[in-house]
């Protein structure tokens, strides 16, 4: 079944988070396959599945690290979708995945995670209970990361993250009394497919050119912001000037540019707390924890300073112009998102029109 999953992902189109999450999949079928073999040579003493079993055992534990630092960038990509996973934490895990790589190949000939007897039975070695421990403190720093970043998380979306390590944590503690049953990674597996209906399917929703939230998740935060009656917050809309004269004069292709370049002008002006949605055709909406007006103007004067570095970098044959709406909110005054669009909608509107005249 994850080979099937895993096809159904190949087909859809490339993201960052589809990518890892292709590689858990895979990782994790790789895993069952390497401890169905364990279990089903595990006492069978012929010469040739002593040696397949050891390559099993191997591939069995180095694929564990893999696999949970795979995971562990996968929630860090999910909390975080504006922000790129930081050098230092790519580093960081890549040096523990050499390093148990080491491990496991030195492991042949002093047997400190498992040993193989004659009779190519597995024995847990000294070193277990420290690869164990290493393994849930991976496991709990993707936890950490999913309640540090509860807040912009759906209910569905947190719970699932969070339920990726109690199964197999319940898997290992069932195993540890009942040596042999393979538990683990058969209940990890059953939650790639809860995280694949309950995420993946949700993040296909994600502006998939520009990267950004699609419109549906930054509804979801301004509605929770709303529900919040004591909170404020600023909006941003924005629209594209003049966005089908560049594609009518430059092409469709070049219309795709200019779209993906407005989140990132937005990014150099914004904080990474704050969130930047395509909510449809050139159309953006940018939600921020600002609550005077003068920390909004700060922000606007910025995203213009990024305009202009922008034209006076290029070297495409248009200068983009943005035409913006904005407003700070009161969660009390406001009771619905509807109210909070329309405002910003006339707003930027109105500055269109300006533009015009």
């Amino acid at each position: 079944m994850l080979c099937v999953l895993v096809f159904k992902i190949s087909t859809e189109r490339n993201t960052r988070h589809k990518t890892i999450f292709t590689a858990i999949s895979i990782g994790t079928i790789i895993l069952l396959v390497s401890d169905s073999i364990n279990w089903l040579v595990d006492g069978h003493p012929e010469q040739i599945l002593i040696v397949l079993n050891s390559l099993a055992l191997a591939t069995y534990y180095f694929m564990h690290f893999v696999v949970l630092s795979l995971w562990a960038l996968y929630v860090w990509t999910i909390t975080n979708p504006e922000r790129k996973i930081p050098s230092l934490l790519i580093m960081i895990l890549t040096i523990a995945c050499l390093s148990f790589l080491v491990l496991v190949v030195s492991n042949t000939w002093n047997g400190l995670l498992y040993t193989i007897d004659e009779n190519n039975s597995y024995y847990r070695g000294v070193l277990f209970i420290p690869f164990a421990v290493a393994c849930a403190v991976l496991l709990a720093f993707a936890l950490c990361i999913s309640v540090q970043k509860r807040r912009i998380l759906n209910k569905g979306v947190f719970a699932t993250l969070v339920l990726f390590p109690v199964l197999p944590l319940i898997g290992a503690v069932a195993q540890a009394f009942f040596f042999g049953l393979p538990l683990i990674w058969t209940l990890a597996a059953f939650t790639i497919f809860v995280v694949y209906i309950n995420i993946q399917n949700d993040l296909v929703a994600v502006d998939q050119l520009t990267g950004t939230y699609s419109r549906v998740q930054i509804m979801s935060l301004l509605k929770r912001k709303l529900k919040k009656r004591n909170a404020s917050f600023a909006v941003i809309m924005i629209d594209i000037d003049d966005f089908k004269t560049i594609n009518d004069t430059y092409g469709h292709l070049e219309g795709d540019s200019a779209l993906e370049e407005v989140p990132v002008i937005l990014r150099e002006a914004i904080r990474p707390i704050d969130f930047v949605s395509r909510i449809g055709g050139d159309e953006f909406l940018v939600l921020l924890d600002v609550d005077t007006e003068s920390g909004l103007s700060d922000i606007i004067e910025r995203i213009g300073r990024s305009i202009v570095r922008r034209n006076n970098h290029t070297s495409k044959s248009y200068h983009l112009s943005l035409s913006i709406g904005a407003s700070v909110f009161c969660a009390e005054e406001y009771g619905s998102v509807a109210q909070v669009m329309a405002k910003v909608d006339g707003l930027m509107y109105a500055e269109k029109r300006q533009k015009k005249a």
